[in-house]
């Protein structure tokens, strides 16, 4: 549980429960007398291997997945947050001929850079959609809302954002919407992150024939590093250093790729989240198109300079559906921001997460040091703090684990009960 709290990804691999055997998305395990896992697929495999890294063809393939996924829904509900991978993949929708069937919303925060229903608006109009805006009312998470997502074998911190959550959840069953499609994962298959190390992946594929003076200064200026400093990383990059800490399966064999490539299998491993358990994956089928396996493949044989085509984020998807996106997304350089808003939800929770959590059951098996945690926890702490959402997510963890202890404490109860008492008269 502590290493699941600094490292959420690792979730979708393993849940943390003993005496489980959990199946890897790609593994195959056969079952007989004996348990043999088989690694089918992993991401690394097609890395460095053929691609195309033409537009039409990113169009084609996303346009193609997006019709085949959402073909026998008859009721589509998604999302556009004003962000370029909802406008994407909602203008695929419309581009499909699934827009009468679908509806869309916009949540949008109290402040100015947590809302981005122009934005949202925009990209619908572009594309002939339906929208409708929500706004995202901040209110207290407590242990009771919590509580549902620790039913599954695994913590559902894909419902951590429980107003969402449950307001996305009631406007599937009340629309008896049967598919909610979102653009989740675009940052990491589309190449978001701004990263100095893309580089290096330049460096071993074309030689120092691929660093003209132009691409040295939009690379400084995207990452914000000297060019100086990139032309040191590029020559002499520096080993990745070995993790202490556990690491997801499909990071097991991607050690020998290039750091942007590596970077990037990170990343989507970590999206896996996406596909678990939440109060609306409970209410209708969760669509990630950007996370489907074509996609994954695709994007993944392309180099991460040309997925960065510019240099920027999602270059290359960018000019793939450049024709469908209104400018204001299309030529954008920045994006909203909801940590203003998750910092007053903290805030607001913290007078029951903190007793709830100083109290608990982690730290009552020493997985977390109570006086570290509550100095962890202190609001003016959470303020500055880089992990300020974390109390969230240890609130999920930690309903998670009394939902089981007290599940197996009731099955060990029942069967020692239901042994025989054997006769003790000598």
């Amino acid at each position: 549980m502590a290493t699941l709290s600094n490292d959420p990804g690792l979730l979708s691999d393993r849940p943390p429960l003993r005496g489980l055997n959990v199946v890897t998305p790609g593994d195959m395990v056969l079952l007989g007398d004996t348990m043999e896992r088989y690694a089918l697929w992993r991401p690394s495999r097609f890395v460095g291997t053929a691609f195309d890294d033409s537009p039409d063809a990113l169009r084609a393939l996303v346009d193609q997945v997006v019709a085949v996924s959402l073909a026998h829904h008859e009721r589509i509900q998604g999302e556009i947050s004003g962000g370029l991978d909802s406008a994407i993949v909602s203008g695929s929708v419309a581009a499909a001929g699934l827009g009468p069937r679908a509806r869309f919303v916009n949540y949008f925060a109290d402040w100015n850079e947590g809302d981005e229903r122009a934005y949202a608006l925009a990209a619908a109009e572009k594309s002939g959609l339906r929208l409708e805006a929500a706004r995202k009312p901040v209110a207290a998470i407590t242990e009771a809302l919590l509580r549902p997502l620790g039913e599954g074998i695994r913590p559902a911190l894909h419902g951590v954002d429980v107003a969402y959550d449950r307001d996305v959840a009631r406007r599937l069953r009340q629309g008896r919407a049967t598919a909610l499609v979102t653009g989740q994962g675009g940052d990491a298959v589309f190449y978001q992150a701004p990263e100095p190390r893309i580089v290096v992946d330049r460096r071993r594929r074309e030689g120092l024939a691929g660093f003209r003076p132009r691409y040295w200064g939009e690379m400084a200026r995207w990452t914000r590093h000297s060019a100086w400093t990139l032309a040191r990383l590029a020559l002499w990059p520096p080993p990745r250093k070995p993790s202490a800490a556990p690491l997801h399966p499909w990071l097991g064999d991607a050690a020998d790729l290039p750091p942007g490539k590596y970077g990037q299998v990170h990343r989507l491993a970590n999206c896996q989240l996406f596909w678990s358990d939440c109060l609306r994956a409970r209410a209708a089928d969760l669509i990630h198109p950007l996370l489907s396996q074509p996609v994954m493949e695709h994007c993944l044989a392309i180099p991460a300079d040309r997925l960065t085509l510019g240099p920027r984020d999602r270059g290359l998807a960018r000019k793939a559906f450049a024709g469908r996106l209104p400018p204001s997304i299309a030529q954008r350089r920045d994006k909203g921001d909801l940590g203003r808003f998750y910092g007053h939800v903290v805030q607001s929770s913290l007078p029951d997460l903190r007793p709830f959590l100083m109290d608990g059951l982690m730290v009552e098996h020493r997985l977390f040091d109570r006086v570290e945690l509550g100095r962890d926890l202190e609001p003016e702490r959470l303020l500055w703090s880089p992990g300020a959402n974390r109390p969230l997510l240890l609130g999920v963890l930690e309903v998670w684990a009394r939902r089981w202890t007290q599940r197996l404490e009731a099955r060990w109860r029942t069967e020692i009960s239901s042994q025989p008492i054997q006769d003790a008269r000598v």
